[in-house]
C-alpha cells in the first residue's frame, strides 16, 4: 500500500483571476482602501512582516533586486503611476474549517491580496495556513476542494467552507463575506453562465494553487508526482495516485520539477499547482519560505498574468463578428502590441534561479505558444478584414471611374446651364436623347454622393457608440 509522507507545516496561496471594468478602476481602488486594504509600497519597510503567517519577514530590498529595473517599476509601481501591477493587501487572520465527505480540516485564512493589473485584469490571492503535522494526502485533499470556485464534477461536490458562516464553495465565501462589493466592478459576459458570466476565459473552474510544504521525510518521485497532479484520496480514504507507470512518472518529473536543490528541495510546476516541497535544514528552509512569499510569489503573479491576458485575448478574438467588429480587431491588436512592448519580456529576473523558474512557468503555462498563436491569428484576421475593405473600396472606385468616364464623354455641362434659374418641368421635356443621359448621370451622381457621405457619417458615429458601450462594459 502506498504511504503518504507527513507534512510539518503547510502554507497555501490560491489565485482567482477576474476582469474588472476599466472605467471603474479608480472606484475599485477607493473601495478597497475604504475596506482597509493597504497599498503595497516596496519602499514601506513596515509592511515587510504585515501580511504573512507566523511573523515571517520578507525583505522588500531583496524583492526589488530580484527583477530587472524595467520589470521592477511595473511590478512595484509608485502610487502616482498609471500603469503597472497595483497590489492591495489586507490581514484577515480568521479560523475556518473545510468540511468534506471524507474529513474535516481546520485552517487559518491569513490575508488577501487584490492585484489591479493592466488590461483590466485583476487577481485575488488568498493566503491560507493549515494545521501542523498533517499528511501530504490531507494537504492535497484540502487543495482539491478549497480551490473549487463552483463544483461541477461529482468528486468536487459535498464540501462546505465554515468561516463566520457556512458556504457551499469558495466563490460564495468570496463575494458574500470577504469581498461582498467586488462583483460591482466586474466585466459581465452576458452570454456566459460561468460564475455569473465574469470569467469565461478562466480554466478548469478551479483556482491555481501555490503551496509551500515542509517535511522531515525523504522526498520521492511518487509524492512529487502526486503533488503536481493534486492526487489526494480514493473514495475509501486511501492515498490516490493517477498513474502506476514508473516510466511515465519519471517523464513527468523531468518535465515538471525543478531539481536545482535536490535531493532536499523540489519545486513542482503544473497547470494546477506551483509547489515547493523541502526537508532542508532550518536556515535554508527559512530562506526558501521567504522566497515563497516574496520573490517567487511575484514571479508567479507576473507569469500567471501573462497566461490570463493571453487567454482573455483568445476568448475575445473567438467572439468577434467578422462583418461588424473590425474596431474590436483594431483594439485587440492594440492590446497585444501594448502587452508585448510594455510587459512581456523573455527575461524578467536577474538571478539564475529566477530565470530557471521563469522558464519552467512559461513552459507549463504555454505562454510562448499562446502568445505567438493569438498574435498570428489577429494579424491574419486583420489582413482578411483589410482585404475585404480594399475589395469594397476597389469596387466603389471602379463604379466611380466608369461614372466619371461616361460623364466626361457626354458632358454634364449640357444641362447645367438650365439649372441656374431653377429646374422646370417644361425645360426637361425639351431635352433630347443625349441631354436625358446627362440629366440622369447628374442626378445619379448627386444621389450616390449623398448615400456615400451619409454612410460614412453613420459608420463613424456607430463606431464611436460601439467603442463607448464596449468601454462601459469593460
Amino acid at each position: 500500500m502506498m504511504q503518504s509522507i507527513s507534512i510539518d507545516r503547510t502554507y497555501l496561496t490560491f489565485i482567482f483571476p477576474f476582469s474588472y471594468q476599466q472605467l471603474k478602476r479608480k472606484q475599485l481602488i477607493d473601495h478597497l482602501e475604504q475596506d482597509q486594504f493597504i497599498f503595497f509600497d516596496l519602499e514601506d519597510e513596515s509592511l515587510e512582516d504585515t501580511f504573512y503567517p507566523d511573523g515571517l519577514r520578507i525583505s522588500h530590498e531583496e524583492m526589488g533586486q530580484y527583477f530587472y529595473p524595467f520589470m521592477e517599476e511595473k511590478l512595484f509601481p509608485q502610487r502616482g503611476n498609471k500603469e503597472g501591477f497595483f497590489r492591495f493587501s489586507k490581514n484577515i487572520r480568521k479560523e475556518g474549517c473545510l468540511h468534506t465527505p471524507l474529513k474535516n480540516m481546520s485552517f487559518e485564512l491569513v490575508s488577501l491580496d487584490v492585484w489591479v493589473c493592466p488590461a483590466n485584469i485583476g487577481m485575488i490571492t488568498t493566503r491560507v495556513k493549515l494545521a501542523d503535522d498533517v499528511l501530504l494526502s490531507d494537504v492535497l485533499h484540502f487543495i482539491q476542494y478549497f480551490r473549487v470556485l463552483e463544483p461541477q464534477l461529482e468528486e468536487e461536490k459535498g464540501a462546505t467552507i465554515e468561516l463566520e458562516g457556512l458556504y457551499e464553495h469558495f466563490y460564495d465565501l468570496l463575494h458574500l463575506n470577504l469581498l461582498p462589493y467586488f462583483r460591482d466592478y466586474l466585466v459581465e459576459y452576458v452570454d456566459i453562465k460561468q460564475y455569473g458570466g465574469i470569467v469565461p476565459f478562466f480554466e478548469d473552474e478551479r483556482m491555481f494553487t501555490s503551496a509551500y510544504l515542509e517535511t522531515e521525510q525523504v522526498l520521492d518521485a511518487t509524492q512529487l508526482y502526486r503533488t503536481g497532479q493534486v492526487d489526494s484520496y480514493t473514495e475509501d480514504g486511501q492515498p490516490f495516485i493517477s498513474s502506476t507507470n514508473t516510466d511515465y512518472i519519471k517523464e513527468y518529473i523531468d518535465e515538471h520539477v525543478h531539481v536545482r536543490w535536490a535531493p532536499h528541495a523540489y519545486t513542482v510546476v503544473s497547470n494546477q499547482i506551483f509547489g515547493h516541497v523541502t526537508n532542508q535544514e532550518y536556515g535554508e528552509r527559512l530562506q526558501a519560505k521567504r522566497a515563497f512569499f516574496g520573490t517567487a510569489y511575484c514571479n508567479l503573479i507576473l507569469h500567471y498574468f501573462y497566461k490570463v491576458i493571453l487567454l482573455k485575448l483568445s476568448f475575445e478574438h473567438s467572439e468577434i463578428s467578422w462583418e461588424k467588429d473590425k474596431f474590436i480587431v483594431d483594439e485587440l491588436i492594440e492590446q497585444i502590441t501594448k502587452f508585448s512592448s510594455k510587459y512581456y519580456f523573455d527575461e524578467v529576473c536577474v538571478r539564475n534561479e529566477g530565470r530557471e523558474m521563469s522558464g519552467l512557468l512559461r513552459k507549463q503555462f504555454r505562454i510562448e505558444t499562446q502568445y505567438l498563436s493569438i498574435k498570428e491569428s489577429l494579424n491574419d484576421l486583420y489582413r482578411t478584414l483589410e482585404d475585404q475593405s480594399d475589395k469594397r473600396q476597389n469596387q466603389l472606385l471602379f463604379m466611380l471611374t466608369i461614372f466619371s468616364m461616361i460623364s466626361g464623354i457626354y458632358g454634364m455641362n449640357l444641362i447645367i446651364e438650365d439649372w441656374k434659374n431653377g429646374l422646370s418641368l417644361s425645360e426637361i421635356k425639351k431635352y433630347n436623347f443625349y441631354e436625358w443621359i446627362s440629366f440622369s448621370l447628374a442626378l445619379t451622381g448627386i444621389f450616390l454622393s449623398l448615400i456615400l457621405v451619409t454612410q460614412f457619417v453613420y459608420k463613424g458615429i456607430a463606431r464611436k457608440v460601439k467603442i463607448y458601450l464596449r468601454a462601459r462594459k469593460r
